[in-house]
């Protein structure tokens, strides 16, 4: 009578903080957003905890999930999330990204979908929505948003190349004696005005600036999907691997059904993922106003491999680019329906 009734105030107690049975097989810990914002800034969460081996069984359990259903679902090589989700992985001390499992958890309404603020360019509004010229520095960041090089601008403008050029130049920390940019992100950045005239601006600014501050920098909308047929309008970096340009200017459209076996497993990693390009990796850090430190905490991944996409010399793996691009609400929240 006695364990009867024990056993119905926990029932009880799971009710009540809206624990529901499958969230009961799930470290609470392991269910909590990897990272959360600070005055701007993001920073990891010290109570969040890697997925256990013991999580990761009662999840697939539970939701009858394969790691085939997993790995599709990541856009994953089978042999990878197996190594994920086997004993010996984490014995060695390994784990599964967070950005990984979290996208999961989410896709499975386990968890509440984590989102961040973007902190926006250091631009000023009224270089937006007026005719104010623009500091260098806030010409660099147009400049890398609109993904366009100084060469085409010049060709599309109008404008002196040269002029250009001398006119983009990033921002340099503070250091004594100089003056400062009037920065949106309270970041003191030294900077000078831009030597445009106003004609010249006006025919520069209708080319690279949005309407708005907030207006995110136009990337393939369909970059995350395998479906997508965007071709980009401009040559990638000469430096940009081949694979990468062969990745970009794909046209091929492929159906996925998560749940059918005889959909491929997407081996190697990228075959139908069509990866951003440096240009548009760069456009999105600069808009959403994040450093490299923050950007790699979202992804799971390294601060070396963050700056090696930065510089074209590696590509970002799905569910990485898939997780900058949802936690600041860039793109609708993808959705796992398993069978139960």
């Amino acid at each position: 009578m006695w364990l009867l009734l024990m056993n119905e105030n926990i029932d009880n107690l799971f009710e009540h903080l809206n624990v529901t049975e499958i969230t009961k097989g799930i470290s609470y810990s392991s269910r909590l957003d990897n990272a959360f914002q600070h005055h701007g800034k993001i920073r990891p969460n010290k109570k969040y905890s890697n997925p256990s081996i013991n999580d990761i069984h009662n999840l697939k359990s539970e939701y009858s999930l394969s790691t085939a259903d997993v790995a599709r679902f990541l856009v994953r090589d089978y042999s990878r999330v197996s190594d994920w989700f086997s004993d010996s992985w984490h014995e060695r001390s390994n784990f599964v990204p967070a950005a990984a499992w979290q996208s999961l958890l989410e896709a499975l309404d386990i968890k509440e979908r984590m989102t961040l603020t973007p902190r926006y360019p250091d631009i000023r509004t009224e270089v937006f929505e007026t005719s104010t010229r623009p500091t260098k520095h806030e010409f660099w960041q147009l400049m890398a948003m609109a993904q366009i090089s100084s060469k085409k601008l010049s060709e599309l403008s109008g404008v002196e190349w040269e002029k250009i050029k001398e006119n983009k130049v990033r921002g340099a920390l503070k250091f004594e004696g100089f003056e400062f940019a009037h920065t949106v992100s309270k970041r003191k950045l030294h900077t000078l005005p831009s030597t445009f005239t106003f004609e010249e601006w006006v025919k520069i600014k209708d080319i690279i600036t949005p309407k708005k501050r907030h207006h995110p920098p136009r990337i393939r909308a369909a970059v995350t999907s395998s479906t997508s047929n965007y071709k980009i309008y401009k040559k990638d970096r000469t430096r940009d691997k081949n694979k990468a340009r062969d990745t970009n200017n794909s046209t091929r459209k492929v159906e996925i059904n998560l749940k059918d076996p005889s959909t491929p497993f997407f081996i190697p990693t990228d075959d139908l993922y069509i990866p951003p390009s440096s240009y548009e990796f760069i456009a999105i850090l600069t808009w959403l106003g994040i450093s490299i430190r923050e950007c790699s905490l979202i992804m799971s991944c390294t601060q070396k491999k963050v700056e090696d996409i930065i510089d074209a010399k590696a590509l970002p793996l799905y569910y990485e680019w898939r997780r900058l691009l949802e936690v600041f609400n860039l793109v609708e929240g993808k959705k796992l329906y398993a069978t139960r």
